[in-house]
């Protein structure tokens, strides 16, 4: 199997924000890897549990028996790749010795591997799906200038999100931050797909990533629309080869 390893690392580094360190379950420092031979692809997968970032890349030369999928240290990964000095690199996974080894300009690398089954999936019900949001830079825009207010204290989980009112026949949403002391609040009008009248508390760290994407999406001049989906549990947004879940967060916004 042949690899992009500049692909590969874009996406590893995409993620960073999407592993956990926490050390009560090491499996969360660890990314979920897919081998699919019948589109020729590599699917990585990262978790903390509240974020869940899926990314889809293209491969070469993947056969059948190179089908599996398994966990590996996602900065190990990242220090390989980067280490490694071609663009494309030789791959062979050995899942009987648990281990994955790399090829390039005379250099290989053997890593161990971790079988996937304990990798945590995410919980997000497709036939409960609904469109809330047809992205544009207005939301964009406000979310950037109320991140400042968003409190880092956890003891109010409330405080540690985006506040997101929707208001279709107004053609109005509300988007606000508070950390218990100051508020900032933006209020939108637009003429984009509002789906109805909807509150949620989502977290900035997802809105930051969907921003991102979106501004990337803008200077491509793409025209696909980066829509927020929920299915009342997790918002959502995809892209052509990525999928990104936020889980909401409960409770009363003041």
């Amino acid at each position: 199997m042949i690899i992009n390893k500049n692909k590969i690392l874009k996406a590893l580094k995409k993620v960073n924000s999407f592993v956990s360190n926490n050390t009560f379950n090491p499996i969360l420092s660890n990314i979920l890897v897919r081998i699919y031979p019948l589109s020729q692809e590599i699917e990585i997968s990262a978790t903390d549990l509240d974020n869940y970032y899926i990314g889809r890349f293209a491969a070469m030369d993947i056969n059948d028996e190179d089908k599996c999928e398994f966990m590996i240290d996602n900065k190990i990964f990242v220090g390989v790749l980067e280490s490694l000095k071609n663009t494309d690199i030789k791959t062979e996974i050995d899942i009987e010795a648990w281990q994955i080894t790399f090829s390039a300009d005379g250099v290989e690398i053997t890593l161990p591997i971790i079988n996937g089954d304990d990798f945590p999936a995410v919980q997000y019900n497709r036939t409960k799906e609904k469109a809330l949001f047809s992205g544009d830079k207005t939301l964009m825009d406000a979310f950037h200038a109320v991140k400042y207010c968003v409190a880092k204290d956890i003891t109010k989980p409330a405080f540690t999100g985006i506040y997101i009112n929707i208001q279709e026949k107004l053609k109005r949403f509300t988007v606000a931050a508070t950390d218990g002391k100051r508020l900032a609040q933006a209020v939108c009008e637009t003429n984009l797909f509002l789906a109805g009248d909807y509150e949620y508390i989502v977290r900035p760290e997802f809105l930051a990533e969907w921003a991102a994407c979106l501004e990337e999406h803008i200077k491509e001049n793409s025209a696909n629309a980066l829509v927020l989906l929920t299915d009342e549990t997790y918002i959502c947004f995809h892209n052509n080869h990525e999928d990104f879940f936020s889980r909401l967060i409960e409770g009363k916004y003041p």
